[in-house]
């Protein structure tokens, strides 16, 4: 239960920063896993390194006071229960974080322009250039239309003219 509220603790305080909104965001996928820390072995390790890291930790700290406390109460035997208070005090005040990725791999979404500006004018001046070729065609195909419509006009002129072998 301790775990949990400590957690949401955590959160809720993140939470209330006040910040403006982001313009990026980043998420990541999370999971958790707990375990106790310190095991009952680890105390007397995790109380060494405390005290030779700052001398003064059980003097200074709140954590430190209150085993002090449970330490002189011992009268320098500590036995199992003191121990085990001493544990439930690390416990509940001292709080292990190891955050690892869970995996290196990495997604990037980006956009950009189907058409940028050269490929745009490029296909602009190829169809252009096919829409000319046809009205040039059209157009070289008219004029042989023309051609050949004059050109039957003046024949079946010149054949009315001359009479033909067979007619004289």
């Amino acid at each position: 239960h301790f775990r949990r509220r400590c957690i949401k603790e955590a959160k809720d305080q993140m939470g209330t920063c006040g910040c403006n909104a982001a313009c990026n965001e980043e998420r990541y996928p999370g999971s958790y896993s707990v375990s106790d820390f310190p095991t009952e072995a680890h105390v007397p390790f995790l109380l060494n390194t405390m005290y030779n890291v700052d001398p003064s930790f059980f003097e200074t700290s709140s954590v430190g006071r209150k085993v002090k406390a449970v330490m002189m109460d011992s009268a320098g035997d500590l036995s199992q229960a003191h121990e085990h208070n001493i544990t439930r005090i690390i416990r509940n005040h001292l709080l292990d974080v190891r955050v690892y990725m869970e995996t290196l791999n990495v997604e990037v979404v980006s956009e950009e322009a189907a058409y940028d500006l050269i490929t745009l004018i490029a296909d602009f001046g190829g169809n252009s250039g096919l829409y000319v070729g046809f009205c040039a065609l059209s157009l070289f195909e008219l004029c042989e239309l023309v051609w050949d419509m004059v050109s039957a006009t003046v024949r079946a002129k010149l054949v009315g003219r001359h009479p033909s072998a067979t007619e004289a």
